[in-house]
């Protein structure tokens, strides 16, 4: 580390990296670790995140426990997902990168699991690696049993369509078993084989769900029902639930007042989270440690009155205040709490003004000159300390300023300055420019006669767009059903509600059944429930069977109108739909299950009739 740090070029150069972040979890972060080393390792992520992208073996292990410490704080966990989901191939150690990935708040996908396996091929022991891992993610352990099933199971895996007819024969043992031996056969199957085993212990429990969630345990029967007592704390939302959760939070012990204000942040209601807040504030409950409940904390602080925020005198700890602010809340948000931080920096206790000079600094600049012109121009020249060395719109007052203090690096820059997702649209209208621009179309010839349609219907008015159907469906504009096909494709996603239900009767006008029930079904996943209605009746009634596992996800609706045209659209289904709803019942939610079961007997009844 010495020769690094005096070498001009040695923290450059990728060998000290690594060097250097080896030591981290050992020698300079052992754990365990208090707050502060948790708050830096969080302010410094991007730096351990470059050097996993580097790290091997037991380095990159070390940089694994470091961030799994800090992945589900808000400003980290996002990052943290995509710079993982973007490592390049390195030898792992004995920590796979999925655990972290939960921790992060990411739902594990099949490419994640994917990515892993691939790596562990860099392993000096790739089978062993490649075993471990797979026992990990699924959660199996114990040691292999030779038995007869399980030979049977090794010798069917030379291709896949033995494995697929050993499958078939379903003469198995309980899952965890089968799981066990698909992760100890994967390592000596060819890469066809591994993918379609891989395939298989992702239908007996999908990626990141626990293992009673498989649907043998729901067949073995629940257990008896719990005896459900009033003073209970984890039952459905209701007004006396309420009552309850709020009286605890009042006069409980502590541990009581923590449970009760996590449950109050899991409710949509603002009154809710405000009680929660106020409970925090004052000192009553402790910070909630999952980031959903966190973030909500942070979004009650935002629609919290300011001058409760600033009631010492009331109760309310500053020191908190400013804690939450700075850790649960993102630049935009920061915007509408920058005279409570300001005024937390400046006249606060010891405690806050570190957490609110920090939120200060992860404010937006503009916006927080803006708020500080009027104290800047009255001489209060400390104040340029929050906006030092971040770039600046210009303006005249700026201008003196900068002239006045050149020591206070201010940075000024003219025009507006791009936010953080600028590129982005640029890219964005850049695209949607090409796409709509009218081919040009030299004198003398005859452009293409998809041209002209393509053009109106990609047109920025949503007038012109309807216009232009209508002429289709008169007959005025001919367009080639599969180019038509693809432009009514787009304009089901439409913001317009009406152009998207124009596109979709133009379909149905000059479409074949088939391709109009297909676009159809790109509406059930509007955000209008009345059109989701509407395409569940029309997909119903024309006894589209590709639709019903979208009618049973439905069922779960936010909307009462939509939950209910689900159900008719299931019962007309039948017998068809049945399979669908024994699948939902063993992955539902026990308060869940009872609709489900309810679908089914009514449609066991209208067979047996």
């Amino acid at each position: 580390m010495r020769r690094a740090r005096t070498s001009p070029t040695g923290w450059r150069s990728p060998p000290a990296r690594r060097a250097v972040l080896g030591l981290l979890p050992v020698h300079l972060c052992p754990g365990p670790r208090p707050a502060h080393e948790r708050d830096a390792l969080a302010r410094h992520a991007t730096v351990l995140l470059d050097g996993l992208a580097e790290a091997e073996g037991e380095a990159r292990d070390g940089l694994i426990g470091l961030l799994e410490t800090v992945a589900d704080r808000p400003a980290v966990g996002e990052r943290v997902v995509r710079a993982v989901r973007a490592l390049p191939a390195r030898r792992p150690g004995r920590r796979s990168v999925l655990p972290l990935l939960r921790a992060a708040g990411a739902v594990l996908v099949r490419a994640d699991l994917d990515r892993a396996l691939t790596a562990t091929a860099l392993d000096p022991d790739p089978k062993r690696a490649g075993t471990a891992l797979l026992r990990e993610t699924f959660g199996v352990a114990g040691p292999a049993v030779p038995s007869e099933w399980r030979r049977e199971l090794a010798a069917a895996t030379g291709d896949v369509r033995a494995l697929a007819a050993h499958r078939s024969r379903g003469t198995t043992p309980g899952s965890r078993e089968l799981l066990a031996a698909l992760a100890d056969v994967h390592a000596d199957a060819p890469p066809d084989v591994r993918a379609a085993l891989v395939d298989w212990m992702t239908d007996l429990q999908p990626l990141g769900a626990p293992p009673w969630t498989l649907a043998e345990d729901a067949r073995a029967g629940a257990a008896a029902p719990r005896a459900v007592h009033p003073a209970d704390l984890d039952q459905p939302r209701s007004a006396a639930q309420r009552e309850r959760l709020l009286a605890l939070l009042a006069s409980g012990t502590p541990r009581q007042r923590n449970t009760a204000a996590h449950a109050l942040l899991s409710w949509p209601e603002p009154e809710a989270r405000a009680a929660a807040l106020d409970a925090y504030l004052r000192g009553r409950t402790d910070a909630p440690a999952d980031r959903a409940r966190l973030t909500a904390l942070g979004r009650a602080l935002t629609e919290a009155d300011p001058v409760r925020l600033l009631d010492e005198a009331g109760g309310v700890r500053p020191d908190r205040v400013a804690r939450i602010a700075a850790t649960s809340l993102d630049a935009r948000q920061l915007q509408a709490l920058l005279p409570v931080l300001l005024r937390l920096w400046l006249h606060g206790p010891e405690s806050a003004r570190a957490d609110a000079c920090g939120a200060l600094r992860q404010a937006p600049a503009d916006a927080l000159a803006g708020h500080l012109e009027h104290r800047l121009a009255a001489g209060e020249s400390g104040l340029l300390e929050l906006v030092a060395g971040r770039a600046l719109q210009r303006t005249p007052l700026l201008d003196r300023l900068a002239e006045r203090h050149p020591g206070a690096r201010l940075v000024l820059v003219d025009g507006p300055l791009p936010g953080p997702d600028a590129a982005e649209r640029r890219t964005a209208a850049l695209r949607a420019l090409r796409e709509r621009a009218p081919v040009p179309v030299p004198a003398g010839s005859s452009a293409s006669s998809d041209e002209e349609p393509a053009a109106l219907l990609r047109s920025p008015e949503p007038a012109r767009i309807r216009r232009a159907l209508a002429r289709l469906t008169e007959g005025s504009l001919v367009l080639d059903p599969a180019r038509l096909e693809e432009l009514v494709r787009e304009l089901l996603t439409h913001p317009e509600t009406g152009v998207r239900l124009h596109a979709h009767r133009t379909s149905r006008v000059l479409l074949d059944r088939e391709t109009h029930l297909r676009l159809t079904e790109r509406l059930l996943g509007d955000a209008r429930p009345d059109v989701v209605r509407t395409a569940i009746r029309v997909l119903s009634q024309a006894r589209w069977t590709p639709a019903l596992p979208a009618f049973v996800a439905l069922l779960g609706h936010g909307r009462a109108t939509v939950r209910r045209a689900a159900e008719e659209a299931v019962l007309r289904a039948g017998p068809d739909a049945v399979p669908l709803l024994r699948r939902a019942v063993s992955r539902a939610r026990p308060d869940r299950r009872a609709g489900y079961e309810r679908l089914l007997e009514r449609i066991r009844e209208a067979e047996s009739r």
